[in-house]
């Protein structure tokens, strides 16, 4: 007859444990991952532009989180300056007399919506910005407004971006179209950052006195993403285009990630 040798209780349980600890995986990290191109963990890629008044924050990440934090993500809100600089100059072309307020009634064919901040009254700080006819005619210029001070004058996940300080005349805008506000709209470990894959493309004067010449909405990072900052996408051949081509880390919202994209940048 053969022994049957037992194990004692106590070294059975020591066992199970063991095995326990080594399936257990930290914070952002997706244990059912067996490779692929995108970084593993929510929100651990992306990358943009700086959105103004300083309300992104740069690099790092905080706690237990794994996986490398983009260098631009918006960790907080912030209050926007409520005082806003003076509208700037007319310039009709390089090399001529700029003039200030009020402007000419009509500059290079463009008739003019407005020729002094006095008649900008339909909303706070109104300001009346020129024509802008260099490089190319951008804007007819117009009433621009501040939209908000703070993130909750604008809708829901969307951000309220500053103006960097109360001299200049960049307007706050609701930067609305992406599905976050803040990191923390991305859940544990998430990261919420602005996406720029256009470039000068927008009419509205609110969007030229924020000193971008376009809206860069804020999305939240996922784990399939393929980049992590503007520096893992390579820049096209500047002599290949009639038009400056720039490569940037953007959201695409086809494929639901942050890619390598490239778009067409005026005035460079």
């Amino acid at each position: 007859m053969k022994t049957i040798h037992t194990l004692p209780i106590a070294m059975v349980v020591a066992l199970l444990s063991a095995l326990a600890c080594t399936s257990s995986f930290p914070a952002g990290i997706d244990n059912s991952s067996s490779g692929g191109s995108g970084p593993a963990g929510g929100g651990g890629v992306g990358s943009g532009t700086d959105g103004a008044g300083g309300v992104t924050s740069s690099g790092g990440s905080s706690g237990m989180c794994a996986g490398q934090a983009p260098i631009n993500h918006r960790q907080s809100a912030v209050q926007c300056p409520s005082q806003r600089g003076p509208a700037p100059q007319f310039c009709p072309s390089a090399g001529t007399t700029c003039t200030g307020q009020p402007y000419p009634s009509h500059a290079t064919g463009l008739q003019l919506t407005c020729s002094s901040d006095s008649q900008c009254t339909a909303g706070v700080n109104g300001r009346c910005f020129p024509p802008v006819l260099v490089p190319i005619a951008l804007t007819p210029g117009g009433c621009s407004y501040d939209e908000c001070f703070a993130d909750s004058d604008c809708g829901a996940r969307t951000p309220c971006i500053c103006r960097s300080s109360s001299t200049v005349n960049n307007a706050n805008i609701c930067d609305a179209g992406g599905n976050c506000a803040v990191d923390s709209d991305c859940g544990p470990c998430g990261y919420c950052s602005p996406s720029r894959n256009v470039c000068l493309n927008s009419s509205n004067p609110n969007d030229q006195a924020e000193g971008s010449g376009d809206p860069n909405p804020y999305y939240c990072h996922t784990a399939s993403d393929l980049c992590i900052d503007d520096s893992d996408c390579a820049q096209p051949d500047a002599g290949m285009a009639d038009v400056p081509m720039v490569a940037s880390c953007a959201y695409n919202v086809q494929d639901t990630r942050w890619e390598c994209t490239q778009y067409k940048c005026y005035g460079i």
